[in-house]
């Protein structure tokens, strides 16, 4: 069964060459790797069989590729905006990673939300023993949303 393991953005007007770049990278690890174009510009959906998020983020990211601008792995996947929920998934992959210094990145589209107002959620769910640190955070946080679909990927931070 196919599932969503990363959303990628690509410059806009290329993203069939994006679509066919991830494909090729990812289809000597899982044949029925599936790029999906998305109504919006410039963003993708893949979807694997066989790898995981971490998986398939990593041998993208071990490669140089041309038309690919961000890929984001889908640690958490979650449906409507509920912006509570949705503070509350990120707290906690935060409080998984381990560390205390974070930096939380957004991109909605299809729906309004305020990243602002998002980083201020997650900073009250948290606590005092977390801080929002943008220039040198230990975890880094990426949300990112196409229309009712938000996707929650922590990356490493020299890659994010």
């Amino acid at each position: 069964m196919l599932r969503l393991v990363l959303l990628a953005t690509t410059p806009h007007g290329k993203e069939e060459r994006g679509a066919e770049e991830i494909g090729n990278t990812l289809f000597r690890l899982d044949s029925q790797v599936d790029v999906r174009l998305t109504r919006f510009p410039g963003v993708l959906l893949v979807y694997s069989e066989r790898l995981t998020p971490d998986q398939a983020f990593r041998a993208l990211s071990s490669r140089y590729l041309s038309w690919v601008a961000r890929v984001v792995p889908t640690h958490t996947v979650l449906e409507g905006p509920d912006p509570e929920m949705l503070a509350t998934t990120v707290a906690r992959l935060v409080e998984r990673r381990g560390g205390t210094l974070y930096r939380l990145d957004c991109s909605f589209r299809g729906f309004k939300l305020s990243c602002t107002e998002l980083k201020r959620r997650v900073a009250e769910i948290l606590g005092a023993g977390y801080r929002f640190e943008p220039r040198n955070p230990q975890i880094c946080v990426r949300v990112e949303s196409v229309d009712r679909l938000v996707v929650v990927g922590v990356l490493s931070c020299s890659k994010g």
